[in-house]
C-alpha cells in the first residue's frame, strides 16, 4: 500500500522478498497459485510469495474471456488453484500481471493470443 506521498514503503523484508521474486521469475514463466482476493476487474493470486506479493489476473487475461462474457460468478473462487503465465512485472511499483490467454515465444520475445 502506498503512503500519502504515493511512495511504496520499503522494509528490509520487502526488499528481500522482491529480490527473491526477481531472481526466481521471468516474463513468460508459468506459475500456479491460490486465489486470495476477487475484484470486479480480476483476481489476485498468491503464487508462492504470500499476500505481500500477489499477482493480478485481469478478467481480459482469463482463459477464453472472449468465448463468452464472464460474470463475477464465473471468476475463480477464493482458494481455487489457478495456473497462468507472468506477462508483466513492474518492479518499481511491485506489481505482477498474469495471463491465461497468451503464450510467450522466448525466441522472438513476443506474446501470442491462444
Amino acid at each position: 500500500m502506498n503512503d500519502e506521498n504515493g511512495d511504496i514503503p520499503t522494509t528490509d523484508a520487502d526488499v528481500a522478498l522482491w529480490s527473491r521474486i526477481r531472481a526466481e521469475n521471468t516474463i513468460g514463466d508459468a506459475v500456479t497459485g491460490a486465489v486470495i482476493c476477487r475484484r470486479p476487474f480480476g483476481v489476485f493470486i498468491d503464487f508462492g510469495y504470500g499476500a505481500s506479493a500477489p499477482a493480478l489476473l485481469l478478467v481480459s487475461e482469463m482463459a477464453n474471456p472472449r468465448s463468452h462474457r464472464l460474470d463475477f460468478d464465473d471468476y475463480p473462487r477464493i482458494g481455487d488453484s489457478v495456473s497462468a503465465r507472468i506477462v508483466h512485472v513492474d518492479w518499481d511499483r511491485r506489481k505482477i500481471a498474469l495471463t491465461q490467454n497468451q503464450t510467450f515465444d522466448s525466441v522472438t520475445a513476443t506474446w501470442r493470443k491462444t
